[in-house]
């Protein structure tokens, strides 16, 4: 009896009869299954998603039975933006296999991903308890916990995924994230060009490495990583946001005029950018345009309920009308 378990799960997850799975679970089918699997991981890794999911999914309608395939596909979907279908999959893959260490590490990416902290964290932990060593496993730990705003307990993630893999580019970025939110800028600093010379294109490590470096006042060196990362990420409006605050404290006040409002383009109800272009046009001499940007962010900080923001904007505003 105890051979009909993992067919009959299976046959209910996937709505086959026993016989129909076992007969897809030969050893032969299994074999093949498996290499198309490999077939699957290389194109993954090199970004062809399209032949990737084909290749996993004729690997599980080979062999149901084979969890990487799941676990595989799961992350095809995951970066396809499938958050859901990728959770499914990782469900599937640890119903297989209840200790497939790399199963619960995916998993916790993904449920991070869908603001089921709790789940990520259970989730991380259990991939930590099957495999201490496993340095993936405390990178995806230590981004739940920027995320969670858990910044000191980051940094000891990110730590001990260094420690299990000094090359792992993502996980210097990531301290170097926290040591940003945690203002230890001097740390920040080290870390994020230590992912940058692991990996150049390293966009988290080029993002947290010209933010702190405009906080310990090299701002003139934050605006041209700004520019590299911008022609990398155009889309990115906090990138513009933030080219605007190194703009304006090199000195370039005219492009930081023009940054903040690429940012208010993208960004129309958020006061910070209307705020922040009015001081820098302030500073322009252009009363008008200063008052008329200050107002409109004074009156998003109080729909937002932003009241500290909405103190010191009036103040400004007063500040303005009386000269």
């Amino acid at each position: 009896m105890a051979g009909l378990i993992v067919p009959t799960l299976v046959a209910l997850l996937l709505g086959s009869s026993p016989t129909q799975v076992s007969m897809l679970g030969s050893d032969s089918n299994t074999a093949k299954a498996e290499t198309l699997v490999k077939s699957c991981r290389t194109a993954f890794n090199n970004n062809d998603l399209k032949t990737a999911l084909t290749d996993c999914d004729k690997a599980i309608a080979l062999d149901p039975t084979v969890a990487s395939a799941y676990a595989l596909r799961g992350d095809v979907k995951d970066v396809s933006g499938d958050h859901h279908g990728a959770l499914a999959d990782y469900n599937t893959a640890l119903k297989l296999n209840p200790n497939y260490q790399y199963g619960y590490a995916t998993r916790c990416d993904t449920e991070r991903e869908l603001d089921d902290y709790a789940g990520a964290k259970a989730d991380c932990a259990k991939a930590i308890a099957l495999d201490p060593t496993d340095s993936y496993a405390y990178d995806r730990y230590g981004y739940l916990d920027l995320d969670m705003n858990n910044d000191d307990s980051a940094v000891n993630h990110f730590t001990v995924a260094i420690k299990n893999d000094p090359n792992r580019a993502n996980s210097y970025a990531g301290r170097c994230h926290a040591y940003d939110d945690l203002e230890k800028y001097s740390q920040a600093l080290e870390d994020c060009k230590s992912a940058l010379d692991i990996d150049p294109q390293n966009d988290d490590g080029l993002f947290y490495l010209a933010w702190a470096e405009r906080n310990v006042g090299k701002a003139a060196d934050a605006v041209g990583h700004w520019n590299t990362y911008i022609k990398r990420n155009p889309d990115d409006a906090v990138a513009f946001y933030n080219r605007g605050l190194a703009n304006r404290d090199a000195g370039n006040l005219a492009a930081a005029q023009t940054d903040f409002g690429t940012y208010i383009q993208r960004k129309p109800k958020d006061g910070d950018g209307f705020c922040e272009r009015g001081l820098v046009e302030e500073k322009l001499g252009d009363k008008t345009a200063a008052l008329t940007d200050l107002k409109a962010a004074l009156k998003l900080y109080q729909i937002a309920g932003d009241d500290d923001s909405a103190k010191q904007t009036t103040a400004e505003i007063t500040k303005l009308e009386g000269n």
